[in-house]
C-alpha cells in the first residue's frame, strides 16, 4: 500500500500478488484444517451415539447422531449423511418403543421418515445390502405402528410393514444371509398374523394362512439344535397362528 501510494505501482502490484497468494495459501491451510477437524468431529459424535446407544441411553444416542449428521450433508457426502441418518431413525425407533403417550407416535413417525430418507441414498442397485437392511428397520416400525394404530390406518401400516419385510427378502436369502432372512421371515409372519387377527372373516383366515408359510420357512434355518432360541420364538409364533386360525370364524 506504501508503494501503491508513492505511485510506485510495478513495485507495488508485486507486493500485492505475493500478498495475495501467501493468503491464498493460508485459507487452504485454514480450509484443509477445519476438514480434518469436521471429520473428526463426525466420527467422535458418532462414537458418542454408539457408546450411548450400547448404554441404552437412547435420548443420548439420538442427539449425538444428529449432531454427527449437521456436520455433512446428502450431496456433500451422501453415504455418510444416509449411515448417520439410518443411526438417527435407529434411535428414533428405540425411543419410541421405550416411551408412553403421543410420544410413541412421535418419534416412530421420526424413524419411519428417516428410514425414507436413507432410502434415498441406499438404493437396491447401488447398495444393495443397505437397502434391505433399511427395509427391514422400516417393516419393524411400520409394524409397531400399526400394532399400536386402531382401525383402517393401523391396517395399512401393517399392510406397508409386510411390503418392506418382503422388498428386504428380494436381498436377504436364505443361500446368503440365513440367519438375517429368517428373521426377517419371522417377522413377516407376526404381521399377517397381526393382520388377520385384525380383519377376521375370510379374509382373516387367508392372512393367518400366508402367516404359517414364513414362520415354518424360518424353521428351515431357525433349527431346535443350531438356534433353540429362536426355534422356541418361531415355534411359538406358529402355534399362536395355527390356533388363531382354528379359532377364527
Amino acid at each position: 500500500m506504501a508503494a501503491y501510494a508513492k505511485k510506485h505501482f510495478g513495485e507495488a502490484g508485486k507486493l500485492s500478488e505475493g500478498s495475495a497468494a501467501g493468503k491464498v495459501r493460508k485459507a487452504r491451510e485454514a480450509s484443509a484444517t477445519a476438514q480434518q477437524f469436521t471429520e473428526e468431529a463426525i466420527r467422535d459424535f458418532r462414537l458418542a451415539g454408539d457408546a450411548h446407544t450400547n448404554n441404552y441411553r437412547f435420548d443420548l444416542a439420538l442427539l449425538a447422531y444428529q449432531k454427527a449428521r449437521e456436520l455433512t450433508s446428502q450431496s456433500d457426502d451422501p453415504r455418510l449423511w444416509a449411515d448417520l441418518t439410518l443411526l438417527v431413525g435407529n434411535s428414533e425407533h428405540d425411543i419410541g418403543i421405550r416411551t408412553e403417550g403421543d410420544r410413541i407416535y412421535h418419534h416412530l413417525g421420526n424413524a419411519v421418515a428417516a428410514y425414507q430418507a436413507a432410502l434415498m441414498v441406499y438404493t437396491k442397485e447401488q447398495l444393495p445390502q443397505d437397502w434391505a437392511m433399511t427395509q427391514k428397520n422400516l417393516g419393524n416400525v411400520l409394524s409397531d405402528q400399526g400394532t399400536g394404530t386402531s382401525g383402517k390406518a393401523g391396517t395399512q401400516l401393517l399392510a406397508q410393514a409386510v411390503e418392506a419385510y418382503r422388498a428386504a427378502l428380494t436381498i436377504r436369502t436364505k443361500t446368503q444371509l440365513p440367519q438375517q432372512w429368517a428373521a426377517t421371515q419371522n417377522n413377516l409372519g407376526l404381521v399377517l398374523w397381526d393382520q388377520g387377527t385384525r380383519t377376521g372373516g375370510k379374509d382373516g383366515k387367508k392372512l393367518l394362512r400366508h402367516a404359517i408359510e414364513p414362520f415354518q420357512t424360518a424353521l428351515q434355518v431357525r433349527t431346535k439344535d443350531a438356534l433353540p432360541v429362536q426355534w422356541k420364538q418361531t415355534m411359538n409364533n406358529l402355534k399362536e397362528t395355527e390356533k388363531a386360525l382354528a379359532n377364527l370364524r
